[in-house]
């Protein structure tokens, strides 16, 4: 079955990509078949000359041959009517037919020009290949571009052909729209649940004299088996100094890069490097279960290379190559994982051009695979993924433009080129596992999922495996810089392709980026917003806590995350019995057999780190966005007398619902919900049909269903109004004030999110504050308003509960006071139920939290 599963989602990937949405090409004769040239449509900027020939070309009966170049920016050009802030797919196939003396690879490229007004033009690269040489044929130059967010009069675009003097041919034009997928985050999550899932479908059995009712059954995910990783250097593994960063980096990652390899950098002689600390970094990390990839063994640009190895002749080189690679192999073999072998093949190619062989670094592969067999070798490189999207800013300055450009917004667009190079290193069959792709996103540029997905489709095609190697995002503002992570890391985990994430750091005051790329900032190792979210990503959103009664059955799945688990029984409360198991890549039984209720199994526990989490938004600024009366009720009883009255449950699935009323004569002051899983996939709740139903909402990835409790009373006189806020901003921790009328209490607060990222909702007495925990859907608010002759409420608020799964916060009212609504809240979300019992408010957490993160809190509305 996961076979087949993994056969469908690679050919639906392939289909993707071969069976192109039909669209039209804003290119004049794009496919090069008119008769005569110069055209209307093409002519040759500069002074290159272009002419129709059929003597070769990819279709149809002529391509186009351009000669006479003297300067590298002369090519054929045409003005194209692209739009602003628009998403292009790009197409070109060239094909070099010479070559200049002392050059072995050509830069092959399409600029644009984005003319802003008569004084100021961009001139972007749309996609290049550096690759190029007579023995490859025709090559396509291919991308998925966006456009500058700017005002342009026109634009235009030139296909440029290496160095003066190159000839070459150019056919099979195509430019057209690709339209945002606005479904994208929907269809992302459900490609997640569908690769890194799968069902553990348990069979528990007890003694025959003992009630399936005092058993419960704990599921935890302990490890991930998808690699999420980051960068790390020696000394953070080592140094004493360092130990709350390394207590960080176990928490929050399971692999590691080591990047203390550079050839130019490492200490020692220059041909027998010194790796001995790296050699006790990497025994560090795999004694605590971190894999270790290596970066890097070779890096073929000039700055990047000992002084010492730039003196060598052709042979002295070819001779230092093999000698390094035996050197590294000798050092590290059956201690790392992956090789970067050498690093940004596409950028740069000194080892080629010094050998003359423009497949010289085949060797690099083939003999350290030779040597080491069992290490995986890689490709990685940069501008692959996260580039393609141009200066979004005016600049008034067309200097200012060309830095912008030059200092990393445009950094050249090499896409096709790396699946081209992929594919040429799979025919050579030298050793390659992988391709890795760095994706350093743009300064102050979002990640964008559309051009993202559509990328690793067509990376695919190469037949490789695809590992994120170098993420980064770079904004200073923290909550933006959360979402624009999310939307990396959700769209690069969604893909069947990529089999792991490393970021290239996570601490801001070293990240090579500056501070605002970092997870964790400043000197007290203060977890941001960003890095917040991504610890609920980790541990809650893609992980697997659940907790089933065996009153519910003795047969029951789970659907998890793959990974290593831990199972623990428990009787009437106590733990009996403790198993681990790992789900693999397709689903699992796991037999349960209880024969002592009175056992003691040692149980380890692991120690999370104390997360400072100061600053993340615990000084809430409060807003009103706006609010309507949703109706009114009014109850005419004498006495003073409430209940709870609970629906039936819900179908099982994402928006989904469960809704209840009072009965006749009783009023709504209260509004909440329970999920029977002891889990924070509900979504919140609703206040329906003028004030007088509630609705209870499940939410994604939920496998059991909700039901909705409402709060009724009476009372001579009793009113209660129903408001609901307009819903707050996309923000992590963004709070929304639903304020009651003058001389209303308010009685009962309950929140909605489609996404259930929320924490929950309180009352101030006066008004209810609902606070977002996301950045995908605002909340929405609502408030109970009510009031009676001689009524006085109050609030009152709990301990938070323990962060353990099933943990509650209880409490009741003060003597002769009568509760009206109860509400459940928490910093750190994963709310999973509050209502009312035995007039006793009660909240419950529904994920597994680590140190310095809140529980739960329960907040009661009494009154008298």
């Amino acid at each position: 079955m996961a076979r087949y599963r993994t056969a469908t989602l690679f050919l639906l990937i392939v289909e993707s990509v071969l069976c192109l949405t039909i669209a039209q090409n804003i290119l004049k004769d794009g496919d090069f078949e008119n008769s005569n040239y110069p055209s209307n449509n093409w002519h040759c900027s500069g002074n290159c000359k272009i002419a129709a020939t059929k003597s070769d070309k990819v279709s149809g009966s002529q391509s186009v041959k351009i000669t006479g170049r003297t300067q590298f920016w002369e090519g054929p050009s045409q003005q194209v009517p692209m739009e602003r802030n628009t998403r292009y797919h790009l197409v070109f196939f060239v094909k070099q037919l010479n070559r200049v003396a002392g050059k072995v690879l050509q830069l092959f490229k399409v600029n644009a020009g984005f003319h802003i007004n008569g004084a100021n033009t961009m001139y972007p690269d749309l996609v290049n290949d550096g690759n190029v040489h007579q023995g490859r044929g025709w090559v396509k130059l291919e991308a998925y571009i966006q456009t500058p967010d700017v005002s342009f009069v026109k634009s235009t675009i030139v296909i440029q052909g290496g160095d003066a003097g190159i000839e070459y041919l150019v056919d099979n034009g195509r430019i057209e729209k690709v339209n945002e997928d606005n479904m994208w985050k929907a269809e992302a999550n459900k490609r997640i649940d569908q690769i890194r899932k799968n069902n553990i479908n348990f069979r528990v059995t007890v003694p025959f004299n003992t009630d399936p009712h005092d058993y419960s059954i704990q599921i935890k995910l302990n490890k991930h088996a998808f690699p999420f990783g980051s960068m790390i250097n020696t000394d953070h593994v080592l140094e004493d100094k360092y130990a709350r960063h390394r207590s960080l980096y176990y928490y929050m990652f399971n692999w590691a890069t080591l990047a203390n390899y550079y050839w130019k950098w490492s200490s020692g002689p220059w041909d027998h490097p010194e790796y001995t600390t790296n050699q006790a970094a990497i025994n560090e990390l795999k004694k605590r279960g971190v894999p270790v990839r290596g970066h890097n063994i070779f890096w073929g640009n000039g700055k990047y290379l000992p002084e010492e190895v730039m003196k060598l002749s052709t042979t002295e080189l070819k001779h230092a190559v093999d000698e390094r690679i035996r050197y590294v192999v000798g050092a590290t073999k059956g201690y790392v994982e992956h090789w970067d072998v050498n690093n940004e093949m596409l950028h740069n190619h000194y080892f080629e051009e010094k050998t003359g062989d423009p497949y010289y670094s085949h060797h690099m592969f083939s003999y350290l695979h030779q040597l080491d067999p069992k290490v995986k070798l890689f490709l990685n490189d940069f501008s692959v993924i996260a580039n393609g999207q141009y200066a979004s800013a005016y600049v008034s300055q067309a200097s200012e433009y060309r830095k912008a450009i030059y200092d990393g917004i445009n950094n050249s667009f090499p896409f096709q080129a790396y699946v081209s190079q992929a594919s040429e290193y799979r025919k050579a069959n030298v050793g390659v596992y992988g391709i890795g792709v760095q994706c350093h996103f743009p300064e102050n540029h979002p990640p964008d999922p559309t051009l993202i997905k559509k990328r690793l489709d067509q990376l695919s095609t190469s037949g490789y495996p695809v590992w994120v190697t170098e993420l980064d995002v770079v904004v200073a503002d923290e909550n933006t810089r959360a979402q624009w992570y999310d939307n990396a890391l959700r769209v690069l985990f969604s893909h069947p392709t990529v089999e792991g994430i490393i970021l290239w750091d996570f601490y801001g005051p070293e990240h090579w980026r500056g501070k605002n790329a970092g997870l964790v900032s400043d000197q007290d190792y203060r977890v941001n917003p960003a890095g917040k979210h991504y610890i609920d990503l980790i541990y809650k959103e893609w992980s697997t806590h659940v907790i089933h009664d065996l009153k519910n059955g003795k047969i029951f799945s789970v659907r998890g995350f793959h990974g290593d688990y831990e199972v623990m029984v428990k009787y009437k409360g106590t733990p009996i019995k403790d198993i681990q198991f790992t789900l693999g890549k397709s689903d699992k039984t796991v037999d349960i057999t209880v024969t002592d209720i009175n056992a003691h199994p040692h149980i380890a526990t692991t120690s999370a780190p104390n997360l400072n989490l100061n600053g993340n938004g615990q000084n809430h600024k409060i807003i009103q966005t706006g609010h309507f009366s949703l109706g009114k009720v009014t109850s005419d009883d004498s006495s003073f007398t409430c209940k709870t009255v609970w629906s039936g449950f819900a179908a099982v699935g994402d928006d989904k619902y469960a809704e209840v009323s009072c009965p006749h004569g009783y009023v709504m002051t209260g509004c909440t919900s329970e999920s029977k899983s002891p889990s924070d996939k509900k979504d919140g709740e609703t206040i329906e049909n003028h004030g007088k139903t509630c609705r209870a909402w499940d939410g994604s990835g939920s496998t059991t269903p909700v039901q909705a409790a409402v709060h009724c009373c009476k009372k001579t006189g009793l009113t209660c109004n129903y408001y609901q806020s307009h819903p707050s901003p996309l923000a992590l921790n963004a709070r929304v004030e639903t304020p009651c009328p003058q001389h209303m209490y308010a009685t009962g607060c309950s929140a909605h999110n489609f996404f259930h990222d929320m924490a929950g909702a309180y009352p101030t007495t006066t008004s209810c504050i609902a606070q977002n925990h996301g950045y995908t859907k605002g909340i929405d608010s609502f408030a109970i308003c009510c009031s009676a002759p001689n009524l006085h409420c109050i609030t009152e608020k709990s301990r938070p509960s323990g962060l353990g799964v099933g943990d509650e916060a209880k409490l009741g009212c003060p003597s002769g006071y009568t509760m009206t609504g109860c509400h459940g809240f928490s910093e750190d979300g994963g709310l999973s139920a509050t209502f009312i019992y035995k007039n006793e408010c009660s909240t419950k957490n529904g994920v597994q939290k680590s140190k310095g993160m809140d529980g739960v809190t329960a907040y009661a509305t009494c009154c008298k």
